[in-house]
């Protein structure tokens, strides 16, 4: 089975940060990674590790569990909705 946590942890990264009216450029000089990199977590194309959470969790004023728990409402939504 193929994992979907890197899309979802997208997915999520994107509604926080629009919902807090901050820019991609902006919380990748925030959080100290370049946006190519914050582009691809964003569009599902890398899965962040432990650090990388910590990072943008403070970069947003939230906190990195926040990420996490919207990350799995995500996949929750979206294995219920495929069954």
């Amino acid at each position: 089975m193929e994992s979907k946590v890197g899309e979802h942890f997208g997915r999520a990264l994107v509604q926080i940060r629009n919902n807090l009216g901050i820019s991609q450029y902006r919380l990748a000089k925030l959080s100290g990674i370049s946006e190519g990199y914050l582009n691809k977590l964003e569009n599902g194309k890398r899965e962040p590790r432990a650090e990388m959470i910590i990072r943008l969790g403070r970069a947003l004023g939230i906190a990195p569990g926040d990420l996490i728990n919207e990350t799995d409402r995500l996949m929750r939504e979206g294995s219920s909705s495929s069954t």
